[in-house]
This record gives C-alpha cells, structure tokens and sequence, in this order.
C-alpha cells in the first residue's frame, strides 16, 4: 500500500466516517432502540 496514498485519503475517510456517523444517528432515532449500531463514544 501506497503511504502517500493513504494520507490523501485520509480526510476523505473522516468526512465519511463522520458522514455515517451522522446517518447512524439519524436512524437511531427513527428505529426502535436496539436497532442502531453501538458506538463508544
């Protein structure tokens, strides 16, 4: 693997780390509880 390649991938892979975070919460609180993923915060 490529180390230049992974660090200019790397603020895309917090912006979608950051994108599913968002999305998780969202259905989190349109679904019954137990339904989202467990996130230690």
């Amino acid at each position: 693997m490529n180390l230049t390649l992974v660090k200019s991938s790397l603020p895309y892979l917090i912006v979608l780390m950051g994108v599913f975070g968002a999305v998780n919460n969202l259905t989190a609180q349109k679904l019954p509880s137990g339904y989202h993923f467990d996130r230690k915060d």
